[in-house]
């Protein structure tokens, strides 16, 4: 929805900490472990990372937390956003979206946004999605962690990632697949 999902210049981070942000229902095919994995691997950057749609009483989710706190990562976890607008004021707010396992639409979202996006190399087809500076893919652990260092202090052109996500409206992608 180009009215709902789309780049709104006022809306983001600026409190200096580099924000990434996931986004989706949290489960072990979305590997949000590996995104944890990358930012302790990274102790000496300013990261802060927001991961959305944690449900209470998750083990999955109760033993990412567990990782957090044992690793004192700079991370908060929230409950699912249900509002469109609401998940796209999330998207134009953090400086990068990582997708660290299965994908769905929200990548799509996210760029929209105008944010730049990591994603996993899960399946094939996915160049289209971080085609024109919109992001990057990543195959292995090492891979995301050079990825998300290389953002650090990189001010992303979101008004040109938000125009070259256009042309991938819903039925499009749909008729695609």
């Amino acid at each position: 929805d180009a009215d709902t999902f789309r780049y709104v210049p006022g809306v983001r981070n600026h409190d200096g900490d580099l924000v990434i942000g996931f986004a989706g229902k949290i489960n072990a095919r979305k590997s949000v472990e590996k995104l944890l994995r990358a930012v302790a691997a990274l102790p000496t950057l300013r990261i802060r990372v927001l991961v959305v749609g944690a449900a209470q009483d998750d083990p999955y989710v109760e033993k990412l937390m567990t990782y957090v706190a044992g690793h004192r990562l700079n991370v908060e976890f929230r409950p699912l956003i249900r509002s469109p607008r609401d998940l796209a004021d999330f998207y134009n707010y953090i400086d990068l979206a990582v997708f660290p396992g299965s994908i769905s639409i929200t990548t799509l979202e996210a760029t929209a946004c105008g944010t730049p996006v990591i994603i996993y190399r899960s399946m094939e087809g996915l160049e289209d999605r971080v085609a024109n500076g919109r992001g990057h893919l990543f195959s292995t652990e090492e891979e995301l962690i050079r990825l998300i260092e290389s953002y650090e202090g990189v001010v992303s052109d979101r008004q040109r990632i938000a125009q070259t996500s256009m042309p991938f409206p819903l039925t499009r992608i749909s008729a695609r697949y």
